[in-house]
């Protein structure tokens, strides 16, 4: 995935909370720390309070995941 970013890719992960009904649009660089930490030995999964709110999709009718909004968001970011 990471080879894939380089090539201008957009590499990401959905993520389902069923607890909470929720869609949550994951970034690779985003998940890149919990791997790493989880290579160090340290907890080998993330809390939900450990991500970034602004990435959980928004339930819209009609529309399964609506993660194209997210992706915008993503893409934004990379060209600030």
């Amino acid at each position: 995935m990471s080879d894939f970013e380089k090539q201008d890719g957009v590499s990401f992960f959905l993520i389902y909370y069923t607890h909470r009904d929720v869609f949550y649009y994951l970034k690779l660089d985003h998940l890149i720390p919990f791997w790493n930490r989880a290579l160090e030995g340290g907890r080998k999964s993330f809390r939900f309070e450990e991500l970034d709110d602004s990435f959980i999709l928004p339930v819209r009718h009609g529309i399964p995941v609506p993660y194209l909004d997210m992706m915008k968001k993503d893409l934004d970011e990379r060209n600030e």
